[in-house]
């Protein structure tokens, strides 16, 4: 069974919530679904035909001691008589009660209601109609009766706690004990009321009621203009004080069977309190509260409703109609829950009215619509209500909007999603990060032999053939090792873990570097380069000089790989926006061209502009790649603007990073094209010492002899990171090159284990991992110096000349200054 409760208990805690108390001790709106007319009405009725007389009516309602009759003509209600009707429309005209039919005097046509109205209705038409009884009809037939007797009765159930000072009538109707009963029927008639109270004197003597007229007068057929009101009244009258509470007095009523009393203060007459009088005081007071609970209901932040038995919706509020979307409660009001517009599945609807109907529904979650489609999901909290009689009669509900709880929740499975995979691609970045180092690590170590041996026989005296043949090795380890570095910026930028270096550095030694690195190969192709200067720039910018010609170098290596015939050249201008500076360079070919639809394709990694060009050209496709995203690294753009057949365009444009107005102008003469020829024209003369070379490499073992011999070191070779602790404890070195991965002790054990014996000897790390966190590690575990596989024969004599003196010193100076 579905959860049941006591009607007196709707929306306790919406309420509360709400506005921190409860404005009355029933439910609210409980007297629209808690009461209806067949609970209160009086199903036994007494009926008349109307062609009876009206003495036969007095007769029946004295006798029944009632004060109405309803009227039928063939079992079906035609109208209702009544006290007020016999005494206001008989006894008052002077007619003969016996020659005068029921027809002639009836109230016609009659209201009626259906025994499902609830009780506030009731009160409602019995108020706004000025009268006291109403039949009750079901399918045409007359099944029962509402007087405003059991309306008093059962509305006083309520609550009425009022003095009846507040609600008696003041102004009382009166007729001395020697008036007639024509005369109290006139007063009656004119002060529209229903009784009129006698004097003896100034003293209350008794009461007239229509009743009285009725049963004493016409029902006897008495003549109301020779009967005096003494002969006729009730008495002794019941009196109250004006302090004694309505609810008392309606009590005192009902067990007296009376319709009224006297009010008394001072013992003398202040007022007189009817039935009529209570009646309107408690159903002002339940509209009243009636009003302020709908009021209560509509202004709550909660989407509250209510249903029939059918499940069909009686009431919906305010935030009801806002959780949807609806400014009508029409669209809601007499239709099943919901209407199937809101439902996105319409089989949970079915299956919500079927639990409905079996009343197992109490706590239901659901996904439903708004009326401009948007997805909301819902919980609904369900009650079963009964009626007095403990009969199912509705049932009512909240509707709790978890939308921003259900798309939190959602946030929360997808932002775990993310973090997940975002641990996952993590994991897989730095699987990948580390197996290219691994990788790079094991192709450098072999690398280092290669490009070592050849550098060195390229300087031995040979054939024109063999200068070729070596001349061919060294190109190809140079390819190689470009693919390498590629690979490695590549994986770096990918993992975000290549370090951009912000400096102020000088525009024309770059210019100069990428004149004198370039030239050579542009004219080995017999192509014309050059770099243009435009006037007006700045000597001095602020980038990473490194990352800024590895891009300037790429796109002009590409420019002349592409290009037969004709030129490369390499603009460089100055762009002024507002107080934004930027430095442009526009590398321009004469090449093959790419096509429109290839321009933005040969950015993304490993790929060129078509499968013939690769084939042809040869590359790994990731320089421009790099390249881009090295740029946006240094605030800058790259742009592309090609001709197939005509040539290319590549435009970076990188902030200034000073304050172009105020730097020294770079001289716009022609570039002396002299760092290349120098550093190859620098003889290097012997040096002097005795060097410890830890290499568990046998080709790196004899390279680095034979490297180090020719410029007058002795060495000594440790194969592990234990002999070279053996041979550094056994023997002073001037120099010691320790390998970073060896078996046993790698090099920074060894390190370590040197200076805690005590050794000073300088230490340079020598290591074919060649990622900036290498290098970080090494300055950090204390190495004095780094050097990178495959090794540079002249940052190696560089380091050697830091730490040992040299049989030519002028010369070195040179070499230095070069590098």
């Amino acid at each position: 069974m579905g959860t049941t409760v006591d009607t007196e208990m709707l929306f306790t805690d919406a309420l509360k919530n709400d506005r921190g108390d409860i404005f009355s001790d029933h439910m609210a709106t409980s007297f629209r679904i808690w009461m209806e007319a067949k609970d209160v009405m009086s199903e036994e009725v007494v009926t008349i035909s109307m062609n009876e007389s009206v003495v036969s009516a007095a007769k029946l309602m004295a006798e029944n001691n009632i004060s109405c009759i309803v009227v039928v003509n063939n079992d079906i209600v035609a109208g209702i008589l009544t006290e007020t009707d016999l005494l206001r429309k008989v006894a008052g005209q002077n007619k003969d009660f016996d020659k005068v039919r029921i027809s002639e005097i009836m109230s016609s046509p009659v209201i009626d209601i259906a025994p499902e109205l609830p009780v506030l209705e009731v009160s409602r038409i019995l108020n706004e109609n000025g009268i006291k009884r109403l039949p009750v009809i079901d399918k045409n037939q007359l099944v029962g009766i509402i007087t405003q007797t059991d309306m008093v009765r059962v509305m006083t159930f309520y609550g009425m706690w009022k003095d009846v000072g507040e609600i008696m009538s003041r102004d009382v109707a009166v007729i001395q004990k020697e008036g007639t009963v024509a005369d109290a029927a006139h007063i009656m008639n004119t002060r529209k009321c229903s009784c009129v109270v006698v004097l003896s004197g100034s003293d209350v003597a008794g009461i007239i009621t229509e009743k009285d007229m009725m049963k004493k007068v016409v029902a006897v057929k008495k003549d109301p203009t020779n009967t005096r009101a003494e002969e006729v009244m009730s008495w002794p009258v019941i009196s109250i004080p004006a302090d004694h509470s309505a609810f008392s007095s309606s009590r005192m009523m009902e067990q007296k069977r009376i319709r009224r009393m006297v009010v008394m203060e001072n013992e003398r007459l202040c007022g007189i309190v009817t039935q009529t009088d209570i009646f309107r005081a408690i159903k002002k007071k339940l509209q009243t509260d009636e009003e302020k609970n709908i009021k209560s209901l509509d202004n709550s932040i909660h989407s509250i409703y209510t249903l029939d038995t059918d499940g069909q919706i009686t009431y919906v509020n305010q935030s009801f109609m806002k959780l949807f979307d609806v400014v009508d409660c029409k669209e809601f009001i007499n239709q099943l829950f919901l209407p199937e517009r809101f439902w996105v599945n319409p089989e949970d609807r079915e299956q919500f009215l079927s639990e409905l109907k079996s009343e197992k529904l109490e706590l239901k979650e659901l996904t439903l619509k708004t009326s401009k489609g948007n997805k909301i999901y819902v919980t609904i909290f369900n009650i079963i209500t009964r009626n007095v009689h403990g009969d199912i009669n509705g049932s009512q509900g909240i509707i709790y909007d978890i939308t921003p709880q259900k798309e939190l929740l959602a946030l929360r499975k997808t932002e775990e999603m993310l973090i997940q995979a975002k641990a996952k691609a993590e994991a897989a970045n730095e699987a990948k990060s580390q197996f290219i180092a691994n990788m790079s690590h094991e192709i450098r170590t072999p690398m280092n032999a290669i490009i070592g041996f050849s550098d060195f026989l390229a300087d031995e005296k040979m054939t024109k053939e063999q200068k070729e043949y070596i001349n061919l090795i060294r190109e190809s380890g140079q390819n190689l090792l470009r693919v390498i570095n590629d690979i490695l910026d590549f994986t770096k930028i990918e993992a975000d873990k290549l370090d951009i270096e912000i400096i102020a550095c000088s525009l024309s030694h770059l210019l100069n570097s990428i004149e004198s690195m370039m030239r050579l190969k542009a004219n080995e192709k017999g192509l014309e380069f050059k770099v243009i200067k435009n006037d007006g720039l700045p000597d001095q910018i602020c980038t990473d000089p490194t990352r800024l010609r590895q891009c300037l170098i790429n796109l002009v290596g590409n420019a002349i790989k592409f290009t037969e015939k004709g030129h490369v050249y390499v603009r460089v201008s100055l762009e002024t926006t507002g107080n934004n500076s930027n430095i442009r360079f526009d590398v321009e070919d004469t090449g093959i061209g790419i096509l429109e639809d290839s321009c933005n394709k040969i950015f993304e990694p490993f790929t060129q502009a078509d499968g013939s060009t690769t084939r042809k050209f040869g590359g790994t496709g990731l320089g421009l790649t790099i390249t881009k995203r090295l740029v946006g690294l240094l605030g800058g753009k790259l742009n592309l603007t090609s001709q197939v057949g005509t040539g290319s365009a590549f435009s970076i444009a990188i902030p200034v990073g000073l304050d172009a107005t105020k730097q020294q102008l770079l001289e716009t003469n022609n570039i002396d094209c002299y760092w290349e020829d120098e550093l190859n024209k620098v003889e290097i003369k012997k040096f002097s010492g005795k060097a410890l070379v830890a290499e568990d490499v046998k080709t790196n073992q004899i390279l680095m002899k034979l490297l180090l011999g020719t410029m007058g070191i002795e060495v000594t070779i440790a194969e592990n990171g234990n002999e070279v602790i053996q041979k550094a404890l056994a023997e002073e070195f001037d120099l010691i090159f320790m390998d970073i991965l060896m078996p046993y002790m790698d090099g920074y054990e060894a390190l370590k284990a040197l200076r805690s014996e005590g050794v000073v000897t300088p230490i340079i790390a020598l290591t074919a991992n060649a990622m900036t966190e290498d290098v970080k590690k090494c300055v950090e575990a204390g190495f004095d110096d780094y050097l990178a596989k495959p090794l540079d024969h002249f940052k190696l004599m560089k380091i050697i000349n830091k730490y040992l003196l040299s049989e030519a010193p002028a010369q070195i100076e040179t070499l230095n200054s070069s590098l």
